[in-house]
């Protein structure tokens, strides 16, 4: 008798088992629908004023994300081709708190038609309210002060905040 309901237990199992795996296979035979237990939705924001125009760039249709390694350097990005937007800078960190910007470059498209990039070294700061390096998340804001003209007698300050979650 204990044989009996432990082979009929173990059937239950192997058709419950079983059902499952044509569900999730046949779900998989739908593009686009896959299931699985790792799920990372990404998605960013950017939003910046600069040279007296504001700028905001956010995922889907744009690219926003962040690049963080132990040396300790974490890089921003943010951009769009198509809007001949660009937002690029780095800061010598991986943790919260305010820190120097090493580097920063920006295009932003101009009214007739070309675009205005800028760039400077060691000018500005950043300051991280939250950062997971391992989770993919970062949020905060910054600010510099970039050229405006060729020969750099004219700038412009730039400010802007970001959350980024990869």
């Amino acid at each position: 008798m204990k044989n009996n309901i432990t082979t009929k237990l173990s059937i239950c199992i192997l058709v419950i088992l079983s059902g499952l795996s044509v569900l999730f296979t046949s779900c998989e035979k739908v593009p686009g629908h896959v299931i699985s237990t790792t799920t990372i939705v990404k998605s960013g924001t950017m939003s910046f004023t600069f040279n007296g125009s504001s700028y905001a760039l956010a995922t889907t249709i744009d690219t926003v994300s962040f690049n963080s390694t132990t040396q300790p350097v974490t890089t921003i990005t943010a951009k769009n081709g198509q809007k001949k937007l660009n937002l690029v800078f780095s800061f010598n960190a991986n943790t919260v708190g305010s820190f120097a910007i090493t580097n920063i470059t920006v295009t932003v498209p101009q009214s007739s038609g070309g675009t205005l990039t800028s760039t400077a070294t060691n000018i500005g700061s950043v300051t991280i309210d939250a950062i997971n390096v391992f989770g993919g998340y970062i949020s905060g804001s910054f600010t510099s002060n970039l050229p405006t003209s060729n020969n750099g007698s004219t700038s412009s300050t730039i400010t802007g905040m970001f959350t980024i979650q990869q």
